[in-house]
């Protein structure tokens, strides 16, 4: 007797996770997909299509168009914050680890040249500091993130909350303390950016945890 399948088991097939072909748990699934009938095209379906091709003379002009307006698709704008496995959460958190830390870097070389010119306060000399702090936090998350564990979802929840509160907070205050060498328009431009990469981020991180619960979901199914 042939089961049918309720709404959630239907989403389940049309969105399977990556590489559960490998995966034994998902056998059900790849029998049924197995055993459908193939549906083929009636004959001349490609010539009718290829003869309703518009033939414009800026075919060109208007191929590079939607080359740049693919980026800000809907769909495409999707796809970049989908996240379908542990490897990808963990990426993008190793990822912007390793950018505070090349910017740790820049910010020690550059603040030790400033202060031989002009004197700098204190908390300016602490930025570096502070960016290799957050360069080990975001690796560690990366690495914890692997284990597909809703404790550390909810750990990097609550650091993002932290990164992006404090980097509004240590914006405000470099720019009130005494002998800050950073422009207005430049600490406005970083500290936007790092809220829109906290959001950014979440997101990453709230996908990531409805593919883990999914994965709980069907297992126990």
């Amino acid at each position: 007797m042939v089961n049918l399948l309720t709404k959630n088991e239907g989403n389940r097939v049309l969105n399977p996770p990556k590489q559960f072909e490998n995966m034994k748990k998902y056998k059900n699934i790849i029998n049924l997909a197995q055993d459908a009938r193939a549906v083929f095209p009636p004959d001349g379906f490609t010539e009718t299509v290829m003869e309703n091709l518009p033939h414009s003379p800026n075919a060109a002009e208007s191929k590079m168009m939607k080359l740049f307006s693919v980026p800000f698709k809907k769909e495409v704008f999707q796809a970049w914050i989908e996240v379908e496995t542990d490897a990808e959460c963990a990426f993008c958190f190793l990822m912007t680890g390793f950018f505070y830390f090349i910017m740790g870097i820049v910010l020690a070389v550059g603040l030790k040249t400033t202060v031989s010119i002009a004197p700098v306060s204190g908390m300016v000399m602490l930025q570096h500091q502070i960016a290799f702090a957050t360069a080990f936090v975001f690796i560690t998350l990366g690495i914890i993130l692997l284990k597909q564990s809703i404790l550390a979802i909810k750990i990097a929840h609550f650091w993002i909350f932290i990164y992006i509160g404090f980097s509004i907070l240590n914006s405000i205050v470099i720019q009130i303390a005494p002998g800050n060498p950073f422009s207005v328009i430049g600490m406005l431009c970083l500290t936007t950016g790092a809220v829109l990469l906290g959001f950014f981020l979440a997101v990453i991180v709230q996908k990531y945890k409805e593919m883990v619960v999914y994965s709980e979901d069907f297992i126990r199914a």
